[in-house]
C-alpha cells in the first residue's frame, strides 16, 4: 500500500506515490533487514511506525526540488507537502497533540508547511512486511545510542561515551554508499585502537533510480534520529546522542550566507527541544535525544581525540557537505561550510599530516566565485567581528536559541554561547595569522592567485551589503530619471517604477550578489533563510511632503528596521530638490546608530 504526498513548491504542484519493497514497483529502498534482527520479539509498533514516517518525509524531501540554483532568492525553497502513510498504529499518529508536535519538529527542522493523514495497513502488506526480519536475535550490551555519521564530531561523542563506562551502539543511515567502507573502516580501526567493542547497526534508506533532483536533505537528521530514537525504545536505552559541535549547532556564523544542506539545523538545541516534544507525546518516559557536544568547538572535539592518541583517524573521517561532488582520492571539496570550518580546526592544532586531501586548498587556490567565496570570506569576517563584541552585542546581533535549560539561568547560557564563539574566532583569526606568515613570501611576489583567501581576506572591501546597495543605486541613478519627463504623481508610481527597473536587473543581481536578496514593494519572497535582506525604502519628496516629514519617516523606518536587524536602502526621488545632499544625510543615520542603512538622492 503505497503513501500518497501532495506537494506544491512555488507554483508547481504534483503527486507522489511512495512504496517499498514488497509492494509492486517500489521506488525507494527501505533496507531494516540488519536493523530490525537485533530487535526480534522487542519491535515494537510505535518505533516500526516511526521510522515508516520519517522515511517517507525523508525519501519524498529529496524527489521534490526546493528550486535548485536558478532560484538563489528562494521563492521555492518553502514547499507545501500533505502526506498520508499507511501504518501499523495510525490512531496514535493521527492525535492532534501527536500530528502538532511532528510538525513543528519538522518545520523548524525544514522551512516546509506539512499536512498529516494516517490510515491502517492492509493485512497483506503488513505481513509481507514483518516477514522481511523473521531472523535470529543478536541484541548488544549497550548503555546509549550514539549515531554515526563518520564525521569528526561523531566519533568523538562515541569516544567520550565508552571513556565514560556507557558502551555506545553506534547507528549509521547509508545514503552515500561511497562512504560507506570509509566508515566501516574507522569503527574498525577505532574498535582495534580502544579494545572497546562499538556494535554498529546501519541502514539503507534511500529513493531508486536516478540521483535525487533535491539535495538539501533538510529532514535527514529527523530520519536519523528516528532510527536511534526506535532503537533506543525497543532495547531499553534511555539516551540517544545526536552530537556535533557548538558551532555547527547553533550555526549563527553562516545564517546570512549558507544555504541548502549546509544551512542545517539538525542539532541545533530547537530542533534537539522538538523532538524531545514529539517523543514525549508517543510515549510514557521516552528516550531522550542529547547533544554532548553543544559546548565545545570543532577545534575543542579534535582536542578530546588528540588527547586519547586517536587524531590519526582523522583521515578516515568525512566531514564535507557536497559528497556527491567528492572522489575517494579526494572526500572533500574544501569549499563548502563544513569543509572551511574543518580545515581551519585542524590547522589550528597543526594536524594536517593526518588529515585527508580537499579538492581546493582556500588559502592558496583561487575560489570559486560567488557561494563558495562568500562562505569563506564571510567565515573569517565574522570571527574577527565577533572578537570585537560584548557579550550584549552578541547576543543581540545573532540568533541565539529560544528553547534553553530552564533549570540554569538564562545569562549564563548566553553568555556560554558568546564565549564559546570567542573562543572559536580567536582559533580562526591565529590560523588565518599563520597562513599569511608561512605565505609572506608568494603574497609580497604576487604569485598567489587573486581569487584565493589570503589575498582577499586582508584587502579593503565594501561589506556584500554596501557593495549590492552600490549596485543597485547604479542602476537607478541611470534609469529612474529617464521614466519621468514631468514630475510622478505620487510616491507609489515612483515605487512602481523601481519596482520594474530592479526587476529587469534581479537576473544579473543575482549572479553578482548571490548572498544578498533586495526586498521591497513586489520583491517579497516566501521563505529564504540562507540570504541577508536589503529592503529598499522608496520616499518621494514634494512641496506638500517637505524634506523634514521625509526625514521623520525614514527615522521611524529605521526604528523598525534596527528591531530587526534588517539592512535598508532609502531611495529618494527628489524631482523637486528638497532634499539635503547624501553625505550629510548618510551621517544623520550613522549618529542614530541604525542597522546597515544607506541613502540615495536621486534626481
Amino acid at each position: 500500500m503505497p503513501a500518497l504526498v501532495r506537494w506544491t513548491s512555488g507554483k508547481d504542484k504534483g503527486r507522489l506515490e511512495l512504496s517499498h519493497a514488497p509492494e509492486r514497483q517500489p521506488n525507494f529502498r527501505l533496507d531494516l533487514e540488519s536493523f530490525y534482527r537485533h530487535l526480534l520479539g522487542l519491535h515494537q509498533p510505535l518505533a516500526v511506525d516511526l521510522i515508516r514516517v520519517a522515511a517517507h518525509i525523508y525519501i519524498a524531501d529529496t524527489c521534490i526540488t526546493r528550486g535548485g540554483d536558478v532560484d538563489v532568492w528562494g521563492s521555492r525553497w518553502q514547499r507545501a507537502l500533505d502526506f498520508t502513510i499507511p501504518l501499523l498504529e495510525p490512531d496514535r499518529w493521527a492525535d492532534p497533540t501527536v500530528t502538532g508536535r511532528l510538525i513543528d519538529c519538522l518545520n523548524f527542522l525544514t522551512g516546509d508547511s506539512y499536512q498529516f493523514a494516517f490510515k491502517s495497513w492492509q493485512a497483506g502488506s503488513r505481513q509481507s512486511y514483518l516477514e522481511l526480519f523473521k531472523v535470529g536475535a543478536d541484541l548488544v550490551d549497550a548503555k546509549a545510542v550514539c549515531l554515526t555519521s563518520g564525521g569528526i564530531d561523531s566519533l568523538a561523542a562515541a569516544v567520550q561515551l565508552s571513556d565514560s563506562g556507557r558502551s555506545p551502539l553506534l547507528i549509521s543511515h547509508r545514503s552515500a554508499r561511497r562512504l560507506v567502507g570509509r566508515r566501516a573502516e574507522l569503527i574498525s580501526e577505532l574498535r582495534v585502537r580502544t579494545g572497546a567493542p562499538f556494535p554498529h547497526w546501519s541502514v539503507e534508506i534511500t529513493r531508486l533510480g536516478t540521483g535525487a533532483p533535491e539535495r538539501s536533505q533538510r529532514s535527514r537528521t529527523f530520519l536519523y534520529a528516528a532510527l536511534g530514537w526506535a532503537a533506543a525504545l525497543c532495547t531499553g536505552i534511555d539516551s540517544v546522542y545526536l552530537s556535533d559541535n557548538g558551532i555547527a549547532s547553533l550555526n549563527i556564523l553562516y545564517s546570512k550566507v549558507a544555504a541548502g544542506s549546509e544551512a542545517t539545523r539538525s542539532t541545533h538545541p530547537d530542533f534537539i527541544a522538538c523532538f524531545n516534544d514529539l517523543a514525549e507525546t508517543l510515549t510514557d518516559n521516552p528516550p531522550q535525544l542529547i547533544n554532548s557536544l553543544l559546548p565545545l568547538t570543532r577545534r575543542d572535539v579534535l582536542e578530546t581525540l588528540q588527547a586519547r592518541g586517536l587524531q590519526d583517524l582523522l583521515g578516515l573521517t568525512s566531514s564535507c557537505a557536497r559528497t556527491y561532488m567528492t572522489t575517494l582520492a579526494e572526500p572533500h571539496c574544501g569549499t563548502c561550510s563544513q569543509c572551511v570550518d574543518r580545515r581551519f580546526a585542524v590547522e589550528s592544532l597543526d594536524l594536517s599530516r593526518y588529515d585527508t586531501k580537499y579538492a581546493r586548498d582556500i588559502f592558496t587556490e583561487s575560489l570559486p566565485e560567488g557561494y563558495d567565496t562568500a562562505v569563506a570570506e564571510e567565515y573569517v569576517r565574522s570571527a574577527a567581528e565577533i572578537l570585537q563584541m560584548s557579550a550584549d552585542a552578541f547576543t543581540v546581533g545573532y540568533p541565539l536559541p529560544n528553547r534553553l535549560d530552564e533549570t540554569r539561568s538564562v545569562d549564563a547560557q548566553l553568555t556560554e554561547f558568546w564565549e564559546l564563539h570567542r573562543r572559536h574566532s580567536q582559533a580562526v583569526v591565529d590560523v588565518l595569522g599563520t597562513q599569511l606568515k608561512h605565505h609572506s613570501a608568494e603574497l609580497a611576489a604576487g604569485t598567489l592567485p587573486v581569487g584565493c583567501l589570503l589575498r582577499s581576506i586582508p584587502s579593503k572591501k565594501p561589506t556584500r551589503v554596501r557593495a549590492a546597495a552600490d549596485a543597485l543605486v547604479a542602476v537607478l541613478r541611470q534609469a529612474l530619471p529617464k521614466v519621468f519627463g514631468e514630475a510622478p504623481r505620487n510616491e507609489s508610481q515612483v515605487q512602481d517604477s523601481v519596482a520594474g527597473i530592479l526587476t529587469a536587473y534581479r537576473e544579473r543581481f543575482q549572479r553578482e550578489h548571490p548572498t544578498i536578496r533586495f526586498l521591497g514593494k513586489n520583491f517579497i519572497p516566501d521563505f529564504a533563510p540562507q540570504l541577508e535582506d536589503l529592503v529598499i525604502e522608496v520616499k518621494y519628496p514634494t512641496p506638500t511632503r517637505p524634506a523634514t516629514r521625509i526625514r521623520e519617516e525614514m527615522a521611524a523606518d529605521l526604528a523598525a528596521f534596527r528591531a530587526k536587524g534588517k539592512n535598508v536602502l532609502f531611495i529618494i526621488y527628489d524631482h523637486y530638490r528638497l532634499m539635503l545632499d547624501e553625505a550629510d544625510l548618510q551621517a544623520e543615520l550613522e549618529s542614530n546608530n541604525a542597522p546597515s542603512a544607506f541613502i540615495a538622492v536621486i534626481r
